[in-house]
């Protein structure tokens, strides 16, 4: 525990005042760590105090065996959302409406208890089964490891997003689609779900002008640029509303996203689990009827040539964006 909050702190002075130790208590605890570690734990660079290399690199072992240690010393006590002080550790691609759907959720139901969004990354199986994570959301075309449980949710429909004032929206045809650049979302490193709007057929390319991983930025890079997007007014909806983009019609059609929340199928029965899956349910479900509502009442620019092609090969969609880049 001491070295994990020393790892954050990064001060034994600032680690004893979180801790309620004194500050000799903290030295005396780095120095056995140090000798037990054979490794100086801290180190000094440009005058502060940073983790040493080692340090870094265990960083995340300890504190899954915490996690662990902490799951197994609360798992006789029935878990009570009024009073537990649990912290949940959730992934979802940053989506800002979702994160903020879990948060007042949780905030409702439980004051006690304390979230922790962590980005997603290529080992995100791995973390679920190794505990370092509670509950993630994935694209459904993850491969799901053994040990994994999974919840699959309503697939999302796209559509084309662009700021308000952007020269194609007075003339917005197949042309429009091809002549400006795409933003991309990167939902890890599933090529097919996260690159397959760069191209939708051989017919109508598309040129991908920046990709970026997560959700958070898309709706400023929209509004303060002329890129266009091909995305899920679901995963975008504070975004759109805040910086005005406006919603176009589709010149192709490219499967809907789907995704779906995993977890440690060890802990499925662990009412702490089940109760923070629910909350993940029901914060996405809430999320999708706003947008659904928005979609219902907006205006969207239409397309002016509607020669358009029909539903596209997904397959051929991934050979399409291997060969534009």
């Amino acid at each position: 525990m001491i070295f994990d909050v020393l790892m954050q702190e990064t001060s034994v002075k600032a680690t004893a005042e979180r801790m309620h130790k004194t500050p000799s208590a903290i030295s005396h605890a780095l120095s056995r760590l140090r000798l037990q570690l054979n490794d100086p734990i801290l180190v000094k660079v440009n005058g502060a105090m940073t983790p040493s290399p080692y340090a870094v690199e265990i960083m995340p072992e300890v504190r899954a065996c915490l996690s662990s240690i902490e799951r197994l010393m609360g798992a006789s006590d029935p878990f009570d959302p009024l009073t537990s002080r649990r912290k949940f550790r959730v992934s979802v691609f940053g989506i800002p409406d979702l994160i903020t759907e879990l948060i007042d959720w949780v905030a409702a139901r439980a004051p006690h208890i304390s979230l922790e969004f962590l980005p997603y990354t290529r080992s995100v199986c791995q973390d679920l089964l190794d505990e370092r994570i509670d509950i993630a959301l994935v694209s459904s075309e993850l491969p799901m490891q053994p040990g994994l449980g999974n919840m699959a949710l309503t697939p999302l429909k796209r559509y084309v997003l662009a700021r308000s004032g952007h020269p194609t929206t007075g003339n917005w045809n197949r042309d429009s689609w091809q002549r400006w650049p795409h933003l991309l979302v990167d939902l890890g490193d599933m090529e097919r779900s996260r690159l397959e709007a760069c191209n939708a057929s051989r017919a109508l390319s598309c040129k991908v002008g920046a990709s970026v991983s997560g959700y958070a930025a898309v709706g400023a890079i929209l509004a303060g640029s002329d890129m266009i997007a091909y995305q899920h007014p679901t995963l975008l909806l504070h975004d759109i509303m805040q910086h005005d983009l406006q919603i176009m019609e589709a010149p192709v059609t490219l499967p809907d996203l789907n995704l779906r929340f995993c977890w440690n199928r060890r802990l499925e029965a662990a009412p702490c689990n089940t109760w923070i899956r629910q909350g993940c349910a029901q914060a996405f479900a809430n999320l999708q009827k706003r947008a659904d509502d928005w979609v219902a009442r907006t205006r969207f620019i239409p397309l002016q040539d509607r020669a358009c092609p029909g539903p596209c090969d997904h397959d051929e969609v991934v050979r399409a964006f291997a060969a534009s880049r």
